[in-house]
């Protein structure tokens, strides 16, 4: 939902269907009542996925992904009626611009040190806005350090193919996370 030119509240809706991930058929505007916003909804999950939204570790494996967007935009996001909140279960945060040879731009490591356990340390691949395009085990094993690695680069934007390949074949991952110093000493 959105606030009209026109005044008032409009609703659209976008249908997609996993048969036919390219074809979207697009409805509305409808009057609507209630904030601007956007709702997902998905239906028709398979016994595993449905498995996996049930798990009480969701809203942290969202909160962790979701980080450096919610830090930066004015955005809430909740799951089942909790709000996202990154800097509510922050321990430590440290971030550390990079210079990478070969490499143009901006390139950024952010290491978010959680209080609470994580089931898994990820190194995020985020464009320069902080999106997260694909995500890696940063392959950190620190015992009682619960973190997640993003490094933030807009380059990463024009290769979301490349990073969508298994064990991100971009070629410039492996350089970045090379360059980047002891974050936590």
């Amino acid at each position: 939902m959105a606030e009209q030119i026109t005044g008032g509240t409009g609703e659209i809706r976008i249908t997609g269907r996993r048969g036919s991930l390219k074809v979207f058929e697009v409805e509305g505007p409808f009057p609507a009542t209630g904030p601007a916003g956007t709702t997902v909804r998905v239906e028709q999950l398979n016994e595993g996925a449905i498995k996996a939204l049930e798990r009480d570790d969701v809203v942290e494996q969202l909160t962790t992904t979701f980080a450096l967007i919610l830090e930066q935009y004015p955005l809430v996001i909740r799951w089942r009626g909790r709000q996202l909140d990154p800097a509510s279960i922050q321990s430590r945060r440290q971030e550390v611009s990079l210079h990478v040879e070969g490499v143009e731009g901006l390139v950024e490591l952010v290491v978010i040190e959680w209080a609470q356990p994580q089931k898994n340390r990820l190194l995020h691949l985020c464009d320069s806005g902080g999106a997260s395009l694909h995500s890696v085990r940063a392959g950190i094993h620190a015992p009682g350090f619960d973190l997640t690695a993003y490094l933030r680069w807009e380059g990463f934007r024009d290769r979301t193919a490349d990073l969508a390949l298994a064990g991100c074949r971009c070629g410039c991952c492996g350089k970045h996370w090379r360059a980047a110093p002891e974050t936590f000493t």
